[in-house]
């Protein structure tokens, strides 16, 4: 890797960990770009070679978060509905876990806010956060198609998929401890996947 290459992931880097600060002590919509790229130390629109807008720079500054020291599950083959599901319970646990109380409590604020620009008729922030989800539910994807063949998985996959959305989102909203997440999707997944 050449300097400048050196120096320019050196700059990501700042600019994620700076970003992670103000993202975690202060709620979504009171950061700004123009606060960031200033304590950086680089023009705002420096900023946007790097990060396209804000929901961009909180999912990137969120995801490393998230899944810094966890490593993906190990891809298996299930054989049968019970491996599948205990394969899309451990996807879950890696790539959604929140440990530390902040960053959930600031992603429960991001997630409300793009809720909210859904609404409004705004997808990007929507688009932006199933990018980052693509790796889970790729693996989801994946042990559903093996299980129910080549027969209806996708859709299988689409009811799934929307099932733990509606989960995810009462945990988001009901202050569910992760643990009663985990608990109902299970039961959910026990109920509806019927191969």
């Amino acid at each position: 890797m050449g300097v400048r290459e050196t120096k320019k992931k050196a700059t990501a880097e700042r600019i994620l960990a700076v970003a992670s600060n103000h993202f975690l002590n202060m709620p979504y919509r009171d950061v700004n770009l123009a606060m960031i790229s200033k304590e950086v130390g680089i023009a705002e629109g420096t900023l946007y070679n790097y990060f396209k807008d804000k929901t961009t720079l909180f999912l990137s500054a969120f995801q490393k978060a998230v899944v810094i020291d966890k490593s993906p599950p190990p891809y298996q083959v299930p054989s049968n509905r019970d491996e599948a599901i205990e394969i899309i319970i451990s996807a879950l646990d890696v790539y959604l876990r929140m440990d530390d109380d902040r960053l959930s409590r600031v992603f429960k604020s991001f997630y409300h806010h793009q809720k909210g620009q859904l609404l409004e008729g705004d997808q990007t922030p929507y688009d932006a956060l199933e990018a980052i989800t693509a790796p889970l539910y790729q693996i989801i994807y994946e042990a559903i198609r093996v299980c129910a063949g080549s027969d209806g998985h996708d859709l299988w996959f689409m009811v799934i998929k929307r099932q733990i959305e509606g989960i995810y989102e009462a945990y988001l909203y009901l202050d569910w401890t992760f643990e009663a997440f985990i608990h109902e999707t299970q039961k959910h997944l026990e109920m509806i996947l019927p191969f």
